[in-house]
C-alpha cells in the first residue's frame, strides 16, 4: 500500500506522529456506527488545514485491505516514525517476535504499560489469525495509550479480544492470567502517590512513615511475587538489578527467596527499542509453586547471538531464538549464558545483572593468582575516604584542586588537577579530611570505572592555602597502619587490565555506571612477599626511566618541527 506516500503529503503541515494519529481517527470514524461519540479533534484540525481529502483517501485504502495487510501497514507506519512512537518506546519487530516466543502460546495474557503496546497488538493478531480463542488484557495508566490501543483494535477486528484497563498492573490484576508481560517505564517513581497498595509497599520494606523511592519496576516485580501466580516476563533497568540501597535490594531478596526467577537476559541499548540508548534486563519468572535452584544469565548482545546493525545499534542475529537460549546447554566459555546457583548470587549482594556472572574470564585469572597468594579484603588494607561536593564560596580564602580520572597521567601519578574550587575557611576545614596525601590511591567508582592513580610526594602539604582533593566520582584509598602491601603494589594490581575488566563487570546503573561500596570493600587483594615487592619497585622505576626517554624524544621532535617553515615564523600556539 502507498499510505505512507499519501501521508508524506501532509508532512508540511503536521508532524509525522500527528499525521499517523489523524489517519487512525479517520479510519475509526469510518468503521463504527456512531462516530459522533468519539473524540475526533484531529479530524477537525486536518479539515481546517485542507488535509481532509488526503486522510480520507488513506483511510479508504487502509479499510479496503485485508486484516493482515492492515496490521502490517499500521506497524510499518509506526516503525518509520522519525523519533519512534512515544519517544522511542515502540518495540522493534524482531525483539517483539522473540519476546512473544517466550509466551509459549499462553491464552490468558496480561500486557502492562506502553512498552508492551506492540507485543499485545501482535499477540492478539497472531492468535486471531490462527483462530485460537484467548483472553488478553492491556493495562496502562496513560489515557493516550488506552485510547490508541482501543482504536487500533477496532481497525484490526480485535476489539472483543483484548480488555483495556486504565491503571497500573497491580491495580488491574483481578482477571486471571497464565502470563504477565510487564514492560514498565524505567525510573518512574511512585513515592508519595495514592496508587500503591499498603501491602505491596510493605513487601518492599516501605511503611507510611518512610519516604523511600518506589519505582514502577520494583512494584511490578513485587506484584508478580506477592499477588500473581502467573509466569511473568518483566523488563527492568540496570538500576533495579544493581542498587544496594532503598527498596531494590529488598525486592531482589524477595524475588530470589521465591525461587521463581528462571532467567535474566541483558538487552543491549537499541535492540528492543531502536531510538533509545538505555540497556535493559528481561526477567523470566516462573509461576507460583515452581522452584529453581539457579538462575540462567544470558547476554543477548554476545557476538554469537547479535550483530552490529544500522547506526551502530545491536541487532538480533538471524537464526537466533531467545526461547532456545533458555533451554540449551551452556557453552564452556560462560560468556553467552551461564546457570548461576543461588548461593553465588547471594554472595554477590543479590546483584542480578548478567555481566556480573558472565564475564568469567577475568575472574578465573584473578582466582588463579589468589590461589597462590596470601589474600586480604580491600577493606582490611585501606580506609575509604568518600569525597563530598564543595562549591565556590563568596568570601573565598583557599583553593581546592579536585582531581578527576582525566588528571591521572601516563606514569600513573595524579597530575595537578584542572578543576579549582575557591572556598572559605569553613569549607576548607571540611575538605581537609579528603585532602590527598602522599601514597594515597585514587580509584574512580563512578563513570570511568576502575581508573586508578597514585598520589606522589610532591602533593601540597596539610595547611597550605591550596590543597588537592578528589572529585565525587573518585574514592580515596588510604593505607591502614601496618598494611602488608605497598601503595605501589596495590596500584599495580588495581591498574592491571584483567583487574580493570573485572571491576567494570561489578559496576551497574542506568546512564552512569557506579561501583557499589559493598563490592569494593570485599575486593580480594593478593599480598606479595618482600621479594616480589622489591621487583615491583624496580620494574616501576624502569618504566619511569622509559617515560623520561619518551619525554626527551617528544621534546626533540617538537624542536625539529619548530626549526622549519612555517613553524619557525609562526611559532607554536599553546591555546
Amino acid at each position: 500500500m502507498d499510505i505512507s506516500h499519501i501521508l508524506d503529503q501532509a508532512a508540511r503541515d503536521l508532524p509525522s506522529e500527528q499525521a499517523f494519529l489523524t489517519l487512525i481517527e479517520y479510519a475509526v470514524a469510518a468503521s463504527v456506527p456512531d462516530p459522533a461519540s468519539l473524540d475526533l479533534r484531529r479530524m477537525g484540525t486536518a479539515d481546517k488545514l485542507g488535509l481532509a481529502p488526503i486522510f480520507e483517501r488513506a483511510s479508504v485504502q487502509l479499510l479496503q485491505a485485508g486484516r493482515e495487510v492492515r496490521f502490517e501497514t499500521l506497524c510499518a507506519l509506526l516503525d518509520h516514525q522519525p523519533n519512534g512512537y512515544r519517544n522511542g518506546f515502540w518495540m522493534g519487530k524482531s525483539a517483539c517476535d522473540h519476546l512473544l516466543d517466550l509466551a509459549e502460546g499462553a491464552r490468558e495474557v496480561r500486557f502492562s504499560y506502553s512498552h508492551s503496546f506492540r507485543p499485545c497488538l501482535a499477540y492478539a493478531h497472531a492468535l486471531k489469525t490462527k483462530e485460537i480463542p484467548a483472553r488478553l488484557t492491556y493495562s496502562s495508566p496513560n489515557r493516550n495509550d488506552i485510547d490508541l490501543m482501543g482504536r487500533m483494535l477496532v481497525l484490526l477486528g480485535l476489539a472483543g479480544d483484548v480488555t483495556l484497563n486504565l491503571d497500573h498492573v497491580w491495580l488491574s490484576s483481578s482477571t486471571p492470567a497464565e502470563l504477565e508481560v510487564i514492560l514498565p517505564p524505567f525510573g518512574a517513581d511512585m513515592r508519595g502517590t495514592q496508587e500503591v497498595p499498603r501491602g505491596l509497599a510493605a513487601s518492599l520494606g516501605v511503611s507510611d512513615d518512610k519516604s523511600v523511592r518506589l519505582s514502577v519496576e520494583n512494584l511490578s516485580i513485587a506484584h508478580v511475587i506477592e499477588e500473581s501466580s502467573a509466569r511473568a516476563l518483566v523488563l527492568s533497568s540496570d538500576s533495579a538489578m544493581f542498587r544496594t540501597v532503598g527498596s531494590e535490594p529488598i525486592m531482589r531478596k524477595n524475588l530470589m527467596e521465591s525461587g521463581r526467577l528462571m532467567s535474566v537476559m541483558n538487552v543491549p541499548a537499541g535492540m528492543a527499542f531502536a531510538d533509545t540508548r538505555v540497556e535493559g534486563n528481561l526477567l523470566v519468572i516462573d509461576g507460583s509453586g515452581r522452584q529453581h535452584n539457579s538462575v540462567r544469565f544470558i547476554d543477548l548482545g554476545h557476538q554469537d547471538v547479535a550483530i552490529t546493525g544500522r547506526r551502530g545499534r545491536t541487532d538480533i542475529r538471524d537464526g537466533v531464538n531467545w526461547s532456545n537460549l533458555m533451554t540449551c546447554e551452556p557453552s564452556g566459555s560462560g560468556n553467552l549464558l551461564r546457570d548461576v546457583p543461588h548461593l553465588e548470587i547471594m554472595e554477590s549482594n543479590l546483584v542480578l545483572m548478567p555481566e556480573r556472572y558472565l564475564n568469567i574470564g577475568p575472574r578465573s585469572r584473578i582466582d588463579a593468582l589468589l590461589s597462590t597468594s596470601d589474600v586480604a579484603e580491600l577493606s582490611d588494607l585501606v580506609e575509604f575516604v568518600r569525597p563530598v561536593s564543595l562549591t565556590d564560596s563568596v568570601d573565598a580564602e583557599f583553593s581546592l584542586l579536585e582531581c578527576a580520572p582525566a588528571d591521572i597521567g601516563p606514569r600513573g601519578f595524579i597530575q595537578q588537577p584542572s578543576r579549582k574550587v575557591r572556598v572559605d575557611r569553613a569549607k576548607y576545614q571540611r575538605a581537609v579530611s579528603q585532602q590527598l596525601r602522599c601514597d594515597d590511591l585514587v580509584l574512580c567508582v563512578k563513570g570511568t570505572i576502575g581508573s586508578v592513580g597514585l598520589v606522589s610526594h610532591d602533593v601540597p602539604d596539610a595547611g597550605e592555602r591550596e590543597i588537592w582533593t578528589a572529585g565525587q566520582s573518585m574514592m580515596i584509598l588510604r593505607r591502614k597502619p601496618r598494611c602488608p602491601i605497598s601503595p605501589l603494589a596495590l596500584y599495580e594490581y588495581l591498574s592491571n587490565s584483567t583487574m580493570q575488566q573485572f571491576l567494570k563487570s561489578l559496576a551497574g546503573g542506568v546512564g552512569i555506571l557506579s561501583l557499589g561500596m559493598k563490592d569494593l570493600k570485599k575486593l580480594p587483594i593478593p599480598i606479595p612477599d618482600a621479594v616480589t615487592e622489591a621487583q615491583i619497585a624496580t620494574a616501576f622505576e624502569n618504566r619511569l626511566q622509559v617515560h623520561d626517554q619518551i619525554d626527551a624524544l617528544q621534546a626533540q621532535l617538537a624542536d625539529l618541527r619548530a626549526a622549519h617553515w612555517p613553524h619557525d615564523t609562526l611559532g607554536q600556539s599553546t591555546g
